[in-house]
Order: C-alpha cells, then structure tokens, then sequence
C-alpha cells in the first residue's frame, strides 16, 4: 500500500497564505492619525475583534508603521470596523481597479466624520431632511464643500401649507432660515432645486462624487447603507445625470424665492386657507407657474 504523503520539507517551496491583500502605502498610518484613537486602545480593539484569533502586539506596530506590504482579510475587516472606515481604503489602487465592492451600515452623523470635504450631489424624497440638520450645515459651509440638492416641489408646498405637521410654524420657519443661511453665503457652490418627479422614489440617495461613495436610507431603520464600488457608483450616477436633465426642475433662485415667500405666508397667517395658497401661486414666476400645476396642491 502506497504510504501517506510526508508533509513539505524546508527546501520546499510553502504555498502563499491565502485572504491577503497587496497593503495600500501608507493607507492603515493615515486612518489611525484621522480617528485621533490612541493606538493602544486600537489595538486593544482589534484584539478584541479577532478572538479567538491571536493577535500579536509586534503584527500590529508592523501594520501601523508601514512595515508590511500584505494584509490578511480578517485582519483588515477587524481594522476598518475599529477604524471606521472602508476596508477597501488599505488595499492598492491597481488592486481595486480589478473590482470591489465594499458596503455597511451607519448612523446619519457618522456620515461627515470620514469625507472632510467633497462634491456632494443629494436627491431627497422628504422634506427637511437629516442632511439640513442643524449640526450638519458648519460642514456644507466648508470651503472645500460643494453641495447641490434636489427636492421634490410637492413635499416643499406640503412643508409650507399642510395644516397636518408634526411641526409647528417657527419651527417651519428656523428651517427655512437655516436652509437660506446655507446656499445664500455658499457662493453658488451649493445649490437647491426642486423637481416635479422623482427619478429615485424609493429611497433618498446621496452620490459623494469625489470618493465614489452612494449613500442609502434603509426603511424603518435609524441606519444608512454604505456603498463603495465606482463600477455601480458610475453606472448609477450616469443614470442620475440622464433623468434630472429629463426632469423640469426649479432654478437655484426660484427655489430661494418660493422658501422665502412660503416663510413670509408662514409669518403672517398662522391659518392658511386656499386664499394665501391661490395668492402664492400668482406671485410666482412664469417658470414656476408651470411647474406648479402638476402638484396636487
């Protein structure tokens, strides 16, 4: 009988360790410094993180300091949970031009902690929405922030005129000053528009254009999905671009016009009737008359 196979000598060449990833340069140093953690607690993380694998304190000092030039899959799926960042972010950029696609879960104020500043384009089915909260405007007024948004004209004359609201009038109003404040002192590098269909009418999307990130509302639930892959960002972007310039939408200047004036109705008749409405039609430019009509208003 055939005797059993002797195990690879040491002049054997040894197989490559499978799940590793060619380390982007420099990747793992630069989100450590960003996440202001100090590294001991890192490390105690990612220990914890890993068990019951081992994790040895001299594989972590290699990693932090830019001495290893691979990195194993859990190892980087542990790293970018502590990190709070994208696991795709640590591998090389040649690498990642052969296909990835990274995804998770997060709260709606962890958004901005990871992107300091990009070209944002947002596409709301709901008005206000989270991104107009209060501590999210200082990042849009960042100079390095551009930020356009799109909402539906319907949901701004339900926002304004609906006697049904979970808010009240001044609250109604410190939104609109807020949101006035915003692209008023933007120098036209962030824009508002209202639109009269929505190409997108399952979920609010938000397109991070400079770091190829699409951001989902998850229904009935406090989180958004994170997607990171530029083929299905691409291809959904270029969708995006080819319904909007379809699509009849408000100038920048109308949809500051129609908030101010929808205040000012707000500001004088606590009771509106369909007087202060048919009043708020007339005032309206010739542009906007035709795209009021196609709301149920």
């Amino acid at each position: 009988m055939r005797k059993n196979s002797q195990p690879p000598t040491s002049d054997c060449p040894r197989p490559r360790e499978k799940s590793m990833v060619y380390l982007n340069e420099n990747a793992i140093k630069e989100a450590v410094q960003k996440t202001h953690k100090p590294q001991k607690a890192i490390e105690i993380e990612m220990i914890e993180q890993l068990k019951p694998h081992p994790f040895h304190h001299s594989r972590f000092n290699d990693l932090i300091n830019n001495k290893c030039s691979h990195l194993r899959l859990h190892e980087g799926l542990a790293l970018a949970t502590v990190l709070n960042v994208f696991m795709s972010d640590f591998i090389k950029e040649d690498i990642l031009k052969l296909g990835s696609f990274d995804i998770k879960l997060i709260k709606p104020q962890d958004i901005f902690k990871q992107q300091q500043c990009s070209h944002i384009i947002s596409v709301q089915s709901s008005f206000p929405h989270y991104l107009l909260h209060k501590e999210s405007l200082p990042y849009f007024q960042h100079d390095k922030t551009e930020f356009h948004q799109f909402f539906p004209l319907d949901n701004i004359l339900n926002f304004l005129f609906s006697p049904i609201s979970s808010l009240q009038y001044f609250q109604r109003i410190n939104i609109i000053d807020n949101l006035c404040l915003l692209f008023e002192k933007s120098n036209a590098q962030n824009t508002l528009q209202f639109f009269t269909d929505n190409p997108y009418q399952l979920s609010n999307i938000q397109f991070f254009i400079d770091d190829a990130l699409i951001y989902l509302d998850i229904p009935f639930s406090t989180n958004i999905l994170a997607i990171k892959n530029k083929v299905l960002f691409n291809k959904m972007f270029n969708d995006f671009q080819l319904n909007i310039a379809l699509t009849k939408v408000t100038t920048y200047q109308e949809s500051l016009e129609l908030l101010k004036r929808g205040k000012t109705v707000l500001e004088n008749h606590r009771c509106i009737t369909s007087h202060q409405i048919k009043q708020f039609y007339n005032d309206s430019s010739p542009h906007l008359k035709d795209l009021l009509p196609k709301i149920n208003f």
